[in-house]
């Protein structure tokens, strides 16, 4: 099954939503406060639903950046949240996986804390692997 998918909004390919079945990455009552948690909702095309991709040259990872406030998304414990635009950590950066040369289909964390051979286990809505 597919467990998520970044669908291009606009012509540019400026703006992305990132799909989980019949759900998007949003950001609860379009906040614009640095630690909020994100969830999933359904899509209703506001901003607040919308993310920027900013490839990073020095490695093959990106940051996510809210389309409503330029805010970045973090991994934070388990959950995504939307933090402040100086931290600059490294729970900001996300590697896109693509499956079979398709478009990217998955995004994940790049923490400083995984360390070598580390196992990253993806789950499905459901919570099947």
């Amino acid at each position: 099954s597919e467990l998520l998918k970044i669908v291009s909004v606009n012509k540019d390919r400026s703006h992305n939503r990132l799909e989980f079945g019949d759900r998007v990455l949003d950001v609860p009552n379009e906040s614009t406060a640095a630690g909020v948690t994100l969830g999933l909702y359904g899509w209703n095309g506001k901003n607040h639903q919308r993310f920027s991709l900013e490839s990073q040259d020095s490695d093959s990872t990106y940051i996510l950046r809210m389309v409503h406030n330029r805010l970045p998304l973090a991994q934070v414990g388990e959950q995504v949240q939307q933090v402040s635009a100086q931290s600059h950590t490294e729970a900001q950066k996300w590697e896109l996986l693509s499956t079979l040369g398709e478009e990217p289909t998955a995004i994940l964390p790049m923490p400083p804390a995984f360390q070598p051979n580390t196992q990253i286990r993806l789950y499905d809505l459901l919570g099947r692997q």
